[in-house]
C-alpha cells in the first residue's frame, strides 16, 4: 500500500476520518487503545478499550466535554 490509501488506512484506524475540502473529521472507534500523532502533538485515548467496539460513548478535547 502506498500514498493516498495508505494515509487513508492510518486515519480509519485512528478513529479519525478527514472529509475531503473540509476541516470537519468524522470520529469512530479507533482500532488501538492509544495513537499518538507527533508532528501534531495531538493524542487520542479510548478509555475501556474494547477491540470491536462499534460506538463512542464521549469526546473530550483538552479535558473539556465536546
Amino acid at each position: 500500500m502506498t500514498g493516498s490509501l495508505g494515509a487513508y488506512l492510518v486515519w480509519m484506524m485512528s478513529g479519525l476520518v478527514p472529509i475531503a475540502g473540509q476541516s470537519v473529521y468524522l470520529i469512530l472507534p479507533p482500532r488501538f487503545p492509544e495513537v499518538q500523532f507527533t508532528v501534531t502533538k495531538s493524542r487520542i485515548i479510548a478509555h475501556n478499550f474494547q477491540p470491536g467496539d462499534t460506538y463512542i460513548q464521549y469526546v473530550t478535547v483538552d479535558g473539556k466535554l465536546v
